[in-house]
C-alpha cells in the first residue's frame, strides 16, 4: 500500500477552483449540504477529492420500507417458506474474537461460541472504537485501512403531524439558512406521506450539525426544526403529534452512520477491509467500495463473504480428496 497519499478535501478543491466567493453564499452552501454532506455523511473538509464520485450506483429510484428494516431480520429469523429459520441471538455483545487456527472462538458478555468460519459484520465505527478484541490482532493492512477510511455521521429528526400542510407529491424540500454555519442543520427534508400514508417529514442533520445535535436535548432540536418549517410553510402550521431523532454517534453498536472517502483514503483500503484473514471473513457496507454507504452495498458484501466461505470449504474438500 502506498505510504504517500496526495489528496485534498472537497472544500480545498473548491477554493483552488475559484469558488471562495460562492462558499460564502447561503444558497450555494445549502446545495452543498443537501447534495454532498447529507449524502456522504461528512463535512466538506473531511471528504477527499481523489475518490469523490468514483463509487457506483444502480439505476432507478430510492425505495422506502415503511415498517423499517427490522422486518427483514424478523423474516430471516422466522424463515421464509421452505427455508430453515435463522438462530438469531439477542443481547450477546461480542467482546473478543480468537482466530488464527483452524477454528474461531467468539466470546460475548455471557457465552462462548466456536465455529469453522466467522463473518465479522460490525460497522466500521465499531472497528475504529476497538470495542472488540481480536487475538491475534488484525493484519497491519487491515488496521491501516480501518484508520484510513472515514466513518461519517448523519442524523435525522422525524416529525409526525395530524395533517399534511406541504405539497403531497413533492418528495424533497431544501431550506436555505441565512447563516452558512447552519447549512447542515435540517437543510434537507423528505416527505414520507406518499410512502407511508402518514403525515411525516424527516429532516437531515448533516455536517457538523449531526454531532452537535446529539449533545442537544431532543425538544430543542425539534423546536429548531419547527422554526425552519414555519419559515418554509408559514407560522400557522400545526405542532407535531410525535417526534424522534437518531443519535448514531452515541450508539455503542454503530458509532456513526456509514463509511465515506476520507481525505487520503485509497481504493486499496476498501480492498483491505474486504480481505479475509484465515477463518475470519468480513462484510458490511464499508467493505464494498462501489456501493459503500448503502443497504445494497451491505447486502452484496454478505453474499460475497458467503461465497468466500463456500469456496474455501470446496477447496478444503478437494485438498482432502487429493490426500486420499
Amino acid at each position: 500500500m502506498d505510504d504517500v497519499r496526495p489528496d485534498v478535501s472537497i472544500f480545498t478543491t473548491l477554493q483552488k477552483l475559484g469558488y471562495s466567493k460562492q462558499l460564502n453564499d447561503p444558497l450555494f452552501n445549502s446545495i452543498l449540504s443537501a447534495e454532498i454532506e447529507s449524502d456522504y455523511a461528512a463535512t466538506m473538509d473531511q471528504i477527499g477529492t481523489d475518490l469523490f464520485g468514483d463509487d457506483d450506483e444502480f439505476e432507478g429510484h430510492d425505495e422506502v420500507m415503511p415498517n423499517g428494516f427490522s422486518q427483514v431480520m424478523e423474516c430471516l429469523r422466522k424463515g421464509a417458506e421452505g427455508e430453515t429459520p435463522l438462530n438469531v441471538l439477542l443481547n450477546q455483545p461480542v467482546r473478543r474474537i480468537i482466530h488464527g487456527g483452524r477454528h474461531v472462538t467468539v466470546e460475548t458478555d455471557y457465552e462462548q461460541f466456536e465455529a469453522d468460519r466467522v463473518i465479522v459484520t460490525v460497522p466500521l465505527g465499531v472497528l475504529k472504537d476497538n470495542s472488540i478484541i481480536f487475538e491475534p490482532p488484525l493484519s497491519p493492512e487491515k488496521e491501516n485501512a480501518i484508520a484510513a477510511v472515514g466513518f461519517g455521521l448523519i442524523n435525522k429528526l422525524i416529525l409526525r403531524f395530524d395533517r399534511v400542510f406541504w405539497k403531497e407529491d413533492t418528495f424533497v424540500f431544501v431550506h436555505v439558512p441565512n447563516d452558512i454555519e447552519q447549512r447542515g442543520f435540517l437543510t434537507y427534508w423528505i416527505n414520507l406521506y406518499a410512502a407511508t400514508g402518514k403525515p411525516t417529514l424527516i429532516g437531515f442533520l448533516a455536517g457538523n450539525s449531526a454531532e452537535q445535535a446529539e449533545a442537544a436535548d431532543v425538544a430543542d432540536v425539534m423546536e429548531g426544526g419547527m422554526a425552519i418549517l414555519r419559515s418554509m410553510f408559514g407560522p400557522n402550521i400545526p405542532n407535531p403529534v410525535a417526534y424522534a431523532r437518531t443519535m448514531w454517534k452515541n450508539e455503542q453498536y454503530t458509532r456513526g452512520s456509514y463509511s465515506f472517502n476520507q481525505v487520503g483514503a485509497i481504493r486499496d483500503d476498501w480492498a483491505a477491509l474486504e480481505d479475509s484473514e484465515g477463518c475470519l471473513h468480513f462484510a458490511g457496507e464499508h467493505t464494498n467500495f462501489d456501493y459503500h454507504g448503502t443497504v445494497h452495498g451491505a447486502y452484496l458484501s454478505g453474499v460475497r463473504a458467503a461465497k468466500e466461505i463456500e469456496e474455501s470449504f470446496e477447496d478444503h474438500a478437494e485438498s482432502s480428496d487429493d490426500d486420499d
